[in-house]
């Protein structure tokens, strides 16, 4: 726990303030993400952003349980450079609000790219639970 609070007071705050050449957009991370980390150990997480806006989140756990929730645009808010995106599983009656930020550099041809951020859980209008998410570029 110690490590992942070191990562995210000193590391992130650098990366954030990195030199970039791509602003943070729905339009600059279209594509699939991978999980670069996940606060359940052997989880993968995927997040695919398509055009227009449309997303799914993806979380399949160690046992092999599936978790498939899908947004459209009209359930994704930009505020500068973040993105709040709210998800729905009718199933379990589930509200997910995933809210994430990231920072893209290009160097000599070469590109690094981050995405991060929280995932919260609601049920019955109230958060129970949360934890927090980052991907990398899946290619």
């Amino acid at each position: 726990m110690k490590k992942l609070l070191w990562f995210y007071l000193v590391c992130l705050p650098a990366f954030a303030n990195s030199d970039s050449n791509t602003s943070f957009s729905l339009e600059s991370i279209a594509g699939v993400w991978k999980s670069n980390w996940t606060s359940v150990p052997g989880e993968k997480q995927t997040l695919t952003f398509q055009e227009p806006g449309d997303s799914k989140f993806l979380r399949i756990f160690p046992d092999g349980d599936e978790i498939h929730v899908s947004a459209s645009i009209s359930d994704t808010t930009i505020l500068d450079d973040i993105i709040l995106i709210e998800y729905y599983d009718g199933d379990f009656g589930i509200r997910y609000k995933l809210v994430l930020s990231g920072w893209h550099v290009e160097e000599g041809g070469k590109r690094a790219s981050a995405i991060y951020g929280t995932m919260f859980l609601y049920q019955n209008g109230r958060q129970f639970n949360g934890f927090p998410v980052s991907f990398r570029p899946a290619s």
